[in-house]
């Protein structure tokens, strides 16, 4: 397992959303939340930062960006944030600098509802 994890974020099937505005609201909602969700887990605030620039992407385009987090973490943020903003479906994708540290989860409803990876044998 390593630290640094490349992660690719995706707004998931837009086309399901009827009113555009009501989707980015709702976008826009979470982006301010984050900054909430990193100090209750107890990260330091420029987490915060790299997230929002994460989420900043169009509902139609991909965004990426490298974070110093094991993918178990990043994974549980995201959880997280799909719980508290169950409206916005969106999958993100990680890559960590072992080849087989490779993981995908995709997020509708407030749930997971695609997960592959990261491998079981996996150290923290």
């Amino acid at each position: 397992m390593s630290w640094w994890t490349s992660v690719d974020f995706s707004y998931y099937e837009p086309d399901d959303f009827y009113n555009p505005r009501e989707l980015e609201l709702a976008r826009a909602r979470m982006r301010e939340a984050i900054e909430s969700l990193v100090e209750s887990k107890g990260y330091h605030r420029d987490l915060a930062i790299g997230l929002r620039e994460l989420l900043a992407c169009r509902p139609d385009q991909q965004n990426e960006k490298p974070f110093k987090m094991h993918s178990f973490a990043i994974i549980d943020l995201f959880t997280t944030l799909a719980e508290q903003f169950p409206e916005v479906p969106f999958a993100v994708r990680g890559r960590g600098e072992d080849m087989r540290d490779i993981w995908v989860r995709v997020y509708s409803g407030g749930k997971v509802t695609f997960d592959l990876g990261p491998p079981e044998d996996a150290v923290i």
